[in-house]
């Protein structure tokens, strides 16, 4: 079995560029307890996010080789409305301690709290062990909005 060790998490810029969307106001990456780190990220949404106007997200994951981060062929979009409703990637779980797990999300303040490694039974066993980052674009209305990069190392037990 795989297993998802979290190194941490940054934001790409230092704020959102479609503050006049979604404006994130907290962004931190901590120990969560003695043996796992965790990530909280407070956030405003300034309108509704529903199935009609949803936050796009896409993803993209780079392997650690000769010293660089380079770009695999594993990347997806998706909608936020979707993964959230859907429980893609054992999402429900992963926000359990969130305002945003089910949608719409409606304009106001948000908090995720505590999200840490999730458990990768049922994920592709092609995925090779090493360091990642998963690059976390988010788009609101095909706006640009900010990036997560988010270092991890998948092993096996």
């Amino acid at each position: 079995m795989l297993r998802l060790i979290h190194e941490y998490a940054k934001l790409a810029e230092e704020r959102s560029v479609c503050e006049d969307k979604l404006n994130i106001t907290g962004f931190d990456f901590h120990k969560y307890n003695r043996t796992t780190k965790a990530l909280s990220v407070n956030f405003t949404v300034l309108e509704d996010v529903t199935i009609d106007n949803d936050l796009e997200i896409k993803t993209t994951l780079y392997l650690w080789k000769n010293n660089d981060y380079k770009k695999t062929p594993f990347m997806w979009s998706m909608q936020t409305c979707k993964v959230l409703d859907n429980n893609n990637f054992g999402i429900q779980l992963l926000m359990k301690d969130s305002t945003t797990q089910k949608c719409p999300l409606l304009k106001g303040k948000h908090y995720i709290r505590n999200v840490s490694p999730p458990d990768l039974q049922g994920w592709p066993s092609v995925i090779p062990e090493g360091k990642w980052k998963l690059n976390i674009e988010y788009y609101k209305q095909k706006q640009y909005c900010f990036t997560v990069e988010w270092f991890a190392i998948i092993s096996k037990n």
